[in-house]
């Protein structure tokens, strides 16, 4: 029975090794809003002014490495989440378009509302999404660290 027992601790060892450590950035200091797990890609301001864009490699208890380097969570200004520039992707414009064509048909076919009715509830529904989800100014860039957001650190390695 002992021979089972230990089999058993080894095997279930070996899934507590297998975790990763994550970077939490709450709002408020309790909502987590944003999480970034080991090997996902981070660009950062430090407080001392420089940029650095890579993979997050591993976290540990109150600090980050990242190309080489560790960072202090503490001294991490701002996180971004995406560059700022706009991309049109004329492809999805298209889609959203044939979406839109096809609900107003459907809705228009089935009498649930006249052609023009259907057609505004089609253009608002397919175009909003389109607009929230194309447009930068839309959309958070980055967390600023500091009053409203902050950075937890949790570390998963034994």
């Amino acid at each position: 029975m002992q021979k089972k027992m230990l089999i058993l601790l080894l095997l279930f060892s070996q899934i507590v090794f297998a975790q990763k450590g994550f970077l939490y950035v709450k709002k408020k200091g309790y909502k987590k809003v944003k999480a970034f797990k080991e090997g996902d890609m981070l660009k950062f301001e430090t407080k001392d002014g420089s940029n650095v864009y890579g993979g997050l490699a591993l976290v540990k208890s109150d600090s980050i490495y990242v190309n080489g380097d560790w960072f202090a969570a503490a001294d991490i200004k701002k996180i971004f989440l995406r560059d700022t520039k706009y991309h049109f992707d004329s492809r999805i414009f298209l889609l959203t378009t044939a979406g839109v064509v096809l609900a107003t048909i459907g809705m228009t076919l089935a009498n649930w509302a006249s052609f023009e009715k259907a057609l505004g509830w089609s253009a608002v529904i397919g175009y909003g999404s389109f607009l929230i989800y194309n447009f930068p100014s839309l959309k958070r860039k980055k967390y600023s660290i500091g009053k409203k957001f902050t950075l937890q650190t949790f570390d998963l390695h034994f």
